[in-house]
Parts: structure tokens; C-alpha cells; sequence
């Protein structure tokens, strides 16, 4: 009683990590969306909210075939993913051109 379920969970488990909602971003049209860096999932998961609800999801960077640590969002509006592996890496991530 008096608990609300969340608006989102994955089954089986993504093993998410960390997530950040991007505000100010150099992705404007992801304002107020989330992304969410995963172990298990080897991605970095695109969570779009619209309203305050789910409106879809998308996995990326999956072709890297890494688990992600960590996810932030720089004061410039990039955004940067950690990798979980031996030589683990900092990726800064901004829009193509």
C-alpha cells in the first residue's frame, strides 16, 4: 500500500549501472529523455519520455560489444560513457554534424 510501481523495469534484467537525464543537451531533441548505461545488456539504452511517460526505447552502442559502468552528461552537453572491460575506455559522445 501507498507504493507506486516504476514506470520502467527490464525482465531479464539490462544490469543497469548509471543513467543520466540529458537537459541543455547538444542532443536537443533528446531534452528530458534518459540514457542508462547497462553491464549485462552490453548497451547504452535511449529511454524517450514524452509527458512524463515512456514513449519508446532504443539500444545503442551495442556494436561495441562492452558493458557500461557509467553514463554523464558534460557541462557542455556531451555525454560521456565509461566501459567495464581490462583496457576500459572514456567515450565522449556528441552529434554528428
Amino acid at each position: 500500500p501507498n507504493m507506486e510501481q516504476p514506470l520502467l523495469y527490464w525482465v531479464p534484467s539490462i544490469a543497469p549501472s548509471g543513467f543520466v537525464q540529458l537537459r541543455d543537451s547538444q542532443f536537443t531533441q533528446w531534452d528530458g529523455d534518459f540514457l542508462v548505461s547497462t553491464l549485462a545488456g552490453k548497451e547504452l539504452r535511449y529511454v524517450d519520455m514524452e509527458n512524463g511517460t515512456i514513449a519508446g526505447q532504443h539500444r545503442l552502442l551495442t556494436e561495441l560489444n562492452q558493458r557500461f559502468r557509467d553514463v554523464r552528461q558534460a557541462p557542455d552537453g556531451s555525454v560521456y560513457v565509461l566501459t567495464d572491460s581490462e583496457s576500459g575506455q572514456l567515450l565522449r559522445i556528441t552529434p554528428k554534424d
